[in-house]
């Protein structure tokens, strides 16, 4: 679901209730913007160019670019969503438009979705009293359970996502020969298999070991993994936000991540984190794997963690940053 999914969930909530505040929700472009429209409430205004058109914000006090499809009208305050700045450290992201610093500068205000990513808008210059945080919440949620399955299950870890440069995938699958042979668990990858970072001779090499590709799944089929899994690992050196370690608590399972301060802010001590190398990250997944106890001390802290990352509380913390921005 990605970023589209955490657009959608969020105007959604924002449209439920009394919120305080008059929202009208505008999808403005082409065909992609049409069909997201009807999936968010939101009236379609079809417009070709790379910037929004004058009329798209007629009447409205501020307008909120949740993405960068196009620019914001000219001679409107706005406010801007910024999850990450990965594409400015990793050359195989996805680059920002060419006008992302220019509208970046000139917002009213930025949303934000971490302090590690609001750290990354102070470095590229954005005052931190323009710089508003909100949470996010999980948008898959498996069924939670407290024993973390039954110990004579056969123990199955799960890493989902794409392959590229910051996944850090290769990570995980250099240390994966070790965790199988102390554990005997298996591995199961979800994502895509499409890219340069795709490492898919490394993958079949390692099926004898327990790993298991599966591509990519729907909502659906990942809700049952995380219903299905004793564990969850995400190798990552770089996130705006860290959905699959919410996912996972949220769930029931326990995390083991990178030691990163997006995975530091998220999880707090409700994870096991690890240096972001084989054999340290390896020694911790075999370390959860092997204690049952810790298991599931992880899921009570996973799911407590889980609890303080809903949509509702998001929806509520944008209010409050449309009413600062407007009372200026």
């Amino acid at each position: 679901m990605g970023l589209e999914g955490a657009e959608s969930l969020l105007l959604q909530t924002l449209q439920k209730g009394d919120r305080g505040i008059d929202l009208s929700v505008r999808a403005v472009g082409g065909r992609s913007a049409r069909a997201w429209a009807p999936m968010v409430g939101a009236r379609w205004m079809p417009w070709p160019g790379t910037r929004a058109p004058s009329y798209a914000a007629w009447g409205a006090d501020l307008v909120h670019l949740t993405g960068l499809t196009v620019a914001p009208p000219r001679h409107k305050p706005y406010a801007l969503t910024v999850h990450d700045c990965l594409a400015l450290r990793f050359p195989d992201e996805v680059s920002p438009p060419p006008w992302f610093e220019s509208v970046l500068h000139r917002a009213t205000g930025v949303l934000t979705v971490s302090q590690a990513t609001a750290g990354d808008l102070v470095d590229l210059g954005v005052p931190p009293e323009k710089i508003h945080q909100m949470h996010q919440g999980p948008q898959i949620v498996g069924g939670a359970r407290p024993d973390n399955l039954p110990e004579d299950n056969a123990l199955v870890v799960l890493r989902s996502g794409g392959y590229t440069q910051r996944k850090n995938v290769g990570l995980l699958l250099d240390a994966w020969p070790r965790v199988h042979l102390l554990t005997g668990a298996r591995l199961v990858l979800t994502g895509p298999r499409s890219g340069p970072g795709y490492p898919a001779e490394q993958i079949n090499r390692l099926q004898a070991h327990g790993v298991e590709d599966l591509g990519y799944v729907g909502p659906r089929e990942l809700q049952r993994l995380y219903e299905t899994v004793h564990l969850v690992v995400s190798p990552s050196i770089g996130e705006g936000f860290g959905l699959p370690a919410l996912e996972a608590m949220a769930s029931g399972v326990p995390f083991v991540g990178t030691r990163t301060a997006f995975f530091e802010e998220l999880c707090a001590d409700a994870a096991v984190l690890a240096d972001a190398e084989p054999d340290a990250f390896g020694a911790q997944i075999v370390r959860v794997l092997s204690d049952v106890a810790l298991r599931r001390d992880l899921v009570g802290r996973g799911l407590s963690r889980a609890k303080n990352y809903t949509w509702e509380g998001a929806a509520l913390e944008v209010v409050a940053a449309y009413q600062s921005m407007t009372t200026k």
